[in-house]
C-alpha cells in the first residue's frame, strides 16, 4: 500500500485518522474536510482539517497520520482554533501526478 493522496483524503472526510506523536502516543484524529483541489502549472495545492479532543497536540509540528489502509504518512499539522478540543489543519503544495 502506499501513502494516501488527494482522492483518498477526500473519500476519508468524516472518518478517524490516527495521529502518532513523537513521544509514541497515539489518539484519533476526525478528518472533518478536505478543500477544492487547485492546480497551477505543474502544482496542486489542498488543505486537510482535523478534529481532536482536548489532549491533542497544540503544538505545530509534524505528526505521524495514518489513514486506513493506506501507509502511514508524515504531515506538519497546525493547530487553527483551540475550545473544547483542537482544531488542526494540514496543506499540501505538491507536484501534480
Amino acid at each position: 500500500m502506499s501513502a494516501p493522496d488527494y482522492d483518498d483524503w477526500a473519500s476519508g472526510v468524516g472518518t478517524d485518522v490516527t495521529l502518532t506523536a513523537p513521544n509514541g502516543r497515539t489518539m484519533p484524529l476526525l478528518l472533518n474536510a478536505c478543500s477544492t483541489r487547485i492546480a497551477s502549472g505543474e502544482f496542486e495545492s489542498y488543505s486537510l482539517t482535523f478534529s481532536a479532543g482536548p489532549d491533542a497536540p497544540r503544538d505545530q509540528a509534524v505528526y505521524n497520520l495514518t489513514l486506513d489502509p493506506f501507509d502511514a504518512t508524515d504531515v506538519f499539522l497546525v493547530p487553527i482554533a483551540l475550545g473544547d478540543g483542537v482544531t488542526l489543519e494540514a496543506v499540501f503544495n505538491q507536484r501534480r501526478a
